[in-house]
């Protein structure tokens, strides 16, 4: 190696370090995640399965291995089904997350597992969850993550030390599928109304909404992609009420898809008038049993439709990443969100995220979110993003792209200033407080 290639890469290696550093002491934005309150955590038994089970091991996996759907209490039980297991994960970004979480916020490193070690850690977590406070700890403390976007189906009441934390942002699912009896009754009984007209359906739309927005939260999210494509075509009121009055059994599958693009379309007039994001679920993390009605290209017609409505298109589109940095760069409303693409594929991450950069103005740029059941998860996808970042900045900066300043800026921005603007987190966290109080 030649001096000036030496000198070049000590000088690459401290900008790294710098660079690190620096995100170390950024408290960052979780811009969309779908952790498990504590409570509920510790209600499933070895929570360490748990976390391999919903975190690491392939749905398919879990879904051919009964044994693995179980919660066993006993950890020898639960390490000798999880055991088989492990040698194929280990080369996976999902668990490169468990293992850098594990180091941060329970000091332990005693990877690959055995069985002794597999109980130490098991019971350094489970001393961890029984602190009424462990969240806070872990997230705010340890990982530095501030605000957590957090994605729910309800707003689930939460105690004292984590209603600063988790900023719930409701899933809109149930009013498009409203069509069919069970979310209809589920509308009716978590508002207590009775829903005998599609037009009482519209009132209900507007008013649930507008109750959410009064509490404070700092978007909606739906993931429609998971049971329909993501085309979403103009339609009429009179077309979308065929299948609200007609018992399921007699609803078409075209009747069934014109009630929810009528129903998608009046969400996103909403959200404009209410001023609040609206996340949209794309790529193999919303639909991986039929990606290619994932592609966020599909809905160019509709965000063209909507030009008042901020869309966030969720887990980078994965794998139509590029599809989703060219829609960004072309509509002045929509906005690309990496969730979940650290824990899919580390050098997926350096790709697009480093191609984003280069292509996409960065105040539309929502870069880290865990979406994930657990915590840990959570965090060990932050640590794979900041140090993913750390090496894409520094390349750029190495490469003359653009300048040590604008390097150390464009770090801070995406994983804390461009967020906490765009979801308004301080302020829909004052808000939720006092909506809380009036409430006590």
């Amino acid at each position: 190696m030649s001096m000036q290639n030496a000198n070049k890469t000590d000088s690459e290696n401290e900008l790294l370090d710098e660079l690190r550093r620096a995100m170390d002491d950024v408290q960052a934005i979780d811009c969309h995640d779908r952790v498990a309150p504590r409570e509920q955590v510790l209600e499933c038994g070895d929570m360490l399965f748990h976390l391999f089970v919903t975190s690491c091991l392939p749905r398919g996996v879990v879904a051919a291995d009964p044994a693995l759907q179980q919660h066993p209490a006993d950890p020898a039980q639960s390490w000798k089904t999880l055991e088989p297991h492990l040698p194929n994960l280990r080369n996976t970004s999902a668990y490169r997350c468990v293992v850098e979480a594990s180091r941060l916020l329970y000091d332990f490193t005693g990877f690959p597992l055995d069985e002794k070690g597999y109980a130490e850690l098991r019971e350094r977590m489970a001393s961890a969850y029984n602190q009424a406070d462990w969240y806070v700890q872990a997230l705010r403390n340890r990982a530095k993550v501030d605000t957590v976007v957090w994605a729910v189906d309800s707003d689930i009441p939460l105690p004292e030390q984590e209603r600063d934390l988790l900023l719930p942002t409701p899933n809109l699912d149930v009013f498009i599928r409203a069509h069919e009896r069970p979310y209809k009754e589920l509308l009716e009984q978590r508002y207590h109304v009775k829903l005998l007209e599609f037009a009482d359906l519209m009132d209900l739309l507007n008013e649930a909404l507008t109750e959410f927005d009064e509490k404070g939260v700092p978007a909606f999210w739906t993931s429609f992609s998971r049971f329909r494509p993501l085309i979403v075509r103009t339609v009429g009121p009179q077309e979308a009420a065929a299948a609200f009055r007609k018992p399921d059994d007699q609803v078409t599958p075209e009747e069934a898809r014109l009630f929810q693009d009528h129903i998608i379309h009046q969400i996103a007039e909403r959200c404009a008038a209410l001023n609040l994001p609206l996340q949209m679920d794309t790529g193999a993390q919303a639909n991986p049993m039929s990606v290619e009605h994932s592609d966020p290209c599909q809905l160019a017609g509709f965000v063209a439709t909507h030009t008042r409505t901020r869309f966030v298109f969720l887990h980078g589109g994965y794998p139509f990443a590029r599809h989703l940095g060219a829609q960004a760069k072309t509509f002045p409303n929509t906005y690309v969100d990496g969730s979940s693409l650290a824990a899919h594929s580390l050098s997926a991450v350096k790709e697009v995220v480093g191609e984003w950069i280069e292509l996409v103005p960065v105040g539309k740029l929502l870069l880290w979110g865990g979406n994930t059941a657990r915590i840990e998860s959570a965090v060990g996808s932050l640590l794979l993003m900041k140090d993913a970042l750390a090496e894409i900045l520094a390349d750029r900066v190495e490469n003359g792209f653009f300048s040590r300043e604008l390097a150390f800026d464009l770090a801070r921005k995406i994983l804390r200033d461009v967020p906490r603007r765009f979801y308004r987190t301080e302020e829909i966290r004052v808000r939720r407080k006092i909506s809380a109080e009036a409430v006590d």
